[in-house]
């Protein structure tokens, strides 16, 4: 199959495509509304390690060592209780079951080491701004005081070189990353599944061609109506009689239509005539 047929698929099957991309984009817009919305709190730290006798770069590759170790030291549990007592951060802001404190603990922490620098970036997500920020400080807190202590060295040097600073707006979820990758990764998904079902597609539009075409071929026809044959009138029936004064009335007589009276015979209106005749002779 070449480009060109490829193409003339698409542009065939466009309202499958974009019916099932528009649906992958309200199932992440679903979603992304089901979770819960967090600030970030962040505080960069500075790590120096002294030793006689070291240069520049092999200052560095062991500040990146030591930070590797304490992005390390954050998730553990004596670290975090250290941490949660020093009084910054609410006792509620994470689950007393000790499972589910270290998973929120876990989420809520993430940590970066900034290559060839020696600082450590600290992340922390939470649904309040105040947590965030107490979370934050309460963590650079414990590393500069007790730092060194988890890693056994007293030429350890941790610096806070930016207090902790927490975004205005929730960062998680992330609603416009969320809906450009629902946006990329649906239209991916049509245009795979049409390119890959294009034939059974192609059998049920047929199908469904042959079956209107039936259907159009068994509904009856009744044509052009013709115009209703127009019924006598009830004043067809009636014909003018004399009466008193020599005047005409309309009356009812038994055929609508006078016929031609045969040789020897009076008509319905000649024998009404000749009575009136006989009781009003003075009128003749």
């Amino acid at each position: 199959m070449t480009e060109v047929n490829y193409f003339k698929i698409i542009k065939k099957h466009w309202q499958l495509l974009a019916a099932m991309t528009i649906a992958v984009v309200l199932v992440s817009l679903l979603i992304t509304a089901f979770l819960p919305f967090k600030y970030r709190s962040t505080v960069q730290l500075l790590v120096i390690e002294n030793q006689a006798g070291w240069d520049a770069y092999s200052a560095i590759r062991s500040a990146e060592q030591i930070n590797s170790n304490l992005a390390y030291l954050i998730n553990t549990t004596s670290f975090r209780d250290k941490v949660l007592h020093y009084g910054f951060v609410r006792q509620d802001s994470f689950p007393a079951d000790p499972l589910k404190r270290k998973s929120a603990w876990t989420d809520a922490i993430s940590t970066y080491a900034v290559p060839q620098t020696g600082i450590l970036k600290i992340d922390v997500y939470h649904r309040s701004q105040t947590e965030a920020t107490a979370i934050a400080k309460s963590i650079a807190y414990g590393l500069v005081t007790s730092g060194r202590e988890y890693l056994g060295s007293s030429q350890v040097e941790i610096k806070i070189v930016d207090e902790p600073l927490t975004s205005r707006y929730p960062v998680k979820p992330n609603v416009p990353l969320n809906l450009g990758a629902a946006l990329v990764l649906g239209a991916l998904f049509s245009v795979g599944y049409v390119l890959a079902f294009s034939e059974s597609l192609e059998k049920k539009a047929q199908m469904r061609a042959e079956r209107a075409a039936r259907v159009a071929a068994v509904k009856p026809d009744f044509g052009q109506v013709e115009s209703p044959v127009e019924l006598p009138r009830e004043e067809d029936n009636l014909v003018a009689v004399p009466v008193f004064g020599g005047e005409q009335e309309l009356a009812p007589v038994a055929v609508a239509v006078e016929l031609e009276p045969e040789a020897g015979m009076v008509s319905a209106v000649d024998k009404e005539s000749d009575f009136y005749k006989m009781l009003f002779p003075e009128r003749n």
